[in-house]
């Protein structure tokens, strides 16, 4: 039968085993000194931190996330949303790796961006962004995998949505420099022709694509 000790009752345990060594005699093999160098490894063991457990996903979890792709396909918004929305959820609650997480959130991000709901779409790439930050360019700037610089991308097409033009070419230029391009510098942004943010005043750019 497995036995649990708490830290505060095992001190007492100790204290008590080394006051009185014949009364630990009795109940074990050793010296009282060897009872307290076991009660103290124990004690050093319960305080190290314990990992979560990660849970594996169902095939009802499964076909959850497959269902709101295949809703996003079918541009039924709102559906999809809710289905991503309680997948997110359920990986939360799994503690399931931050990869999957960052792409259920990528993956919510884009349906809000195409359902037009550009403030929670940037919400969703902001944590994104935060989740593959520590690994998703390399020390030269250049991005690891792919879906780091999309990241971007889809942030910059939900800044456009609100007309934060300034903020979209920032994610812009950031995502051509994590594909090994060169962006522009800040001072383009209204002096060169090509990002002449007065020309766009009243207009919004996303709407035309």
């Amino acid at each position: 039968m497995e036995c649990i000790v708490s830290k505060k009752n095992m001190l007492l345990l100790t204290a008590l085993f080394m006051s009185i060594p014949q009364f630990a005699s009795s109940f074990f093999i050793g010296p009282a000194s060897s009872i307290a160098s076991v009660a103290i490894t124990l004690l050093s063991l319960d305080s190290q931190p314990m990992q979560p457990q990660v849970g594996i996903p169902t095939d009802s979890d499964n076909q959850l996330v497959q269902m709101a792709f295949k809703d996003f396909d079918s541009k039924r918004f709102d559906a999809s949303e809710k289905e991503f929305t309680m997948s997110i959820n359920r990986w939360n609650e799994m503690n399931r790796p931050r990869d999957e997480m960052a792409s259920l959130l990528k993956a919510r991000a884009n349906v809000r961006v195409d359902n037009k709901d550009f403030n929670h779409a940037i919400e969703d790439y902001n944590k994104c962004i935060e989740l593959m930050g520590s690994d998703g360019e390399d020390k030269n700037g250049k991005a690891v995998y792919g879906e780091y610089p999309d990241t971007f991308v889809g942030r910059a097409l939900a800044l456009e949505g609100l007309a934060d033009w300034q903020g979209a070419l920032k994610d812009y230029d950031k995502a051509i420099t994590l594909w090994g391009g060169q962006a522009s510098t800040s001072t383009d942004y209204g002096k060169n022709e090509e990002f002449d943010i007065s020309k766009f005043d009243g207009i919004n750019p996303y709407v035309l694509t």
